[in-house]
């Protein structure tokens, strides 16, 4: 664990990953939807959220690119389980 942000996301955060409040934001709603939702789709946090699909669907790829989370063509979201981060000695 980071440590560093709110034990509702803190788990899936890699190490040496910075985010901003508003991806935090997006992080909250989905790892809440997800303990009460199966599957939740970009379409539900934009529900929630009360945002555009575009700006949902503009977090979701910046999360995805962060190794946080994977979306498929449906908009399904899936949380990826948090890797330990290597060093590599050369």
């Amino acid at each position: 664990m980071n440590g560093k942000y709110d034990s509702a996301i803190d788990q899936y955060i890699p190490e040496n990953v910075e985010l901003t409040e508003i991806q935090q934001e997006y992080l909250k709603v989905v790892a809440g939807l997800i303990k009460v939702k199966d599957p939740v789709r970009m379409i539900d946090v934009a529900h929630f959220m009360n945002k555009s699909t575009g700006a949902v669907c503009s977090a979701m790829k910046t999360l995805s690119a962060k190794g946080i989370l994977e979306t498929d063509s449906k908009g399904v979201i899936t949380m990826l389980e948090k890797k330990p981060h290597r060093k590599i000695w050369i």
